[in-house]
């Protein structure tokens, strides 16, 4: 099987599994997604953005996965390769996508690694302080 046959077999795949998605294939990823917006730094925007990632990644990702494994049958299979593929695009699409889209609205770092920064250079003064007191060179 040549590769522009193989790619067509799983786009036809593809385009059935999206049709017959069933709720409880998108439940989850509507739910992680909006999680993902809800504890995510930043503005609304930042929020709603990396929600619709989280969610509409990690659809697409288990209907790909469920379409590129079409030997694995039963429900137990399928709802597996659903999760696993809900994984993988929900964090493909916010790795990749939000936070590079993110880096580039701010100018280089996103809201969540500003936020780390700030926290280890607290952390870094706060360790030097404590060093300079035991030592009784600070009080």
């Amino acid at each position: 099987m040549g590769l522009l046959s193989a790619a067509s077999k799983f786009g036809t795949r593809f385009g059935k599994n999206l049709k017959n998605v069933q709720p409880m294939h998108i439940a989850p990823d509507i739910f992680f997604g909006g999680l993902a917006g809800f504890t995510q730094p930043g503005t609304w925007e930042d929020k709603v953005g990396m929600g619709l990632l989280s969610a509409g990644g990690g659809a697409l990702g288990g209907v790909g996965l469920r379409s590129a494994l079409p030997g694995i049958r039963g429900e137990g299979g399928q709802m597996m390769l659903d999760m696993v593929g809900s994984m993988g695009g929900d964090l493909g699409s916010q790795m990749l996508i939000g936070e590079n889209l993110q880096r580039l609205r701010y100018g280089g770092l996103t809201p969540m690694e500003e936020m780390q920064a700030k926290n280890v250079a607290m952390i870094q003064q706060q360790a030097v302080a404590d060093y300079l007191r035991s030592k009784g060179l600070a009080s």
